[in-house]
């Protein structure tokens, strides 16, 4: 079998992607191969949702992938959800706070760009869900499914500005899904990667002990 985390010229590649596309520095020991989006997000569950004995669960921005809420109730987790489309711009940080002071959450989710309404979370908006990321402790989990269709802007040169927008510029506790199959049209290949911010990646939890060998 191969290293669960992945060899070294795949995790090489994808830190490189990363920077020429993101503009986000990471080392390859922080880039994880997954399979899919789908198994990226549940391991990010499995962990994220279970690092603080106080708190378990995700709030969801959506409108997002259904699934990922079926698989906080199979692992147990509480989760949360409001409709980005009614708390755009300066609307989005009071309904947040609003929302994560009356739940116990250890994750925020999103994707960037959104399916199926095609929301494209802009520059503000990711700063201030950076911003509430860091006041409150909770991991950001950003889906980039979609990675970098948003055609209103050319995001397709490597190592050029404009970037593909990410809360990656705003909190150092995010978690990044991105799925290859997407990226590439060719969707049902299993193949994607998560990219763990490397303060997060270093960070000892441990409650995570009650589940785990290691903290």
């Amino acid at each position: 079998y191969p290293n669960i985390e992945g060899i070294k010229p795949l995790k090489e590649s994808a830190a490189k992607f990363i920077k020429m596309f993101l503009d986000v520095e990471v080392e390859p020991t922080h880039c994880i191969p997954t399979v899919g989006s789908m198994m990226g997000g549940m391991a990010a569950f499995m962990v994220v949702n279970r690092s603080d004995r106080h708190r378990t669960g995700t709030l969801f921005l959506d409108p997002g992938f259904p699934v990922q809420k079926q698989q906080c109730l199979v692992l147990g987790h509480e989760f949360g959800s409001f409709d980005l489309y009614d708390f755009r711009g300066d609307k989005l940080e009071a309904k947040m706070v609003e929302e994560i002071e009356k739940g116990h959450y250890s994750s925020i989710l999103y994707s960037n760009p959104n399916n199926p309404s095609w929301i494209c979370l802009n520059e503000e908006e990711l700063k201030i869900i950076g911003g509430i990321s860091k006041k409150y402790d909770i991991t950001v989990i950003e889906d980039l499914a979609y990675f970098g269709m948003d055609f209103r802007k050319d995001l397709s040169k490597p190592g050029m500005p404009p970037y593909q927008p990410t809360v990656a510029k705003y909190t150092d506790n995010f978690l990044l899904l991105i799925s290859s199959s997407k990226a590439f049209s060719y969707a049902g290949q299993r193949i994607g990667m998560m990219i763990i911010a490397p303060k997060l990646f270093e960070r000892k939890y441990p409650d995570l002990k009650r589940y785990y060998t290691s903290d």
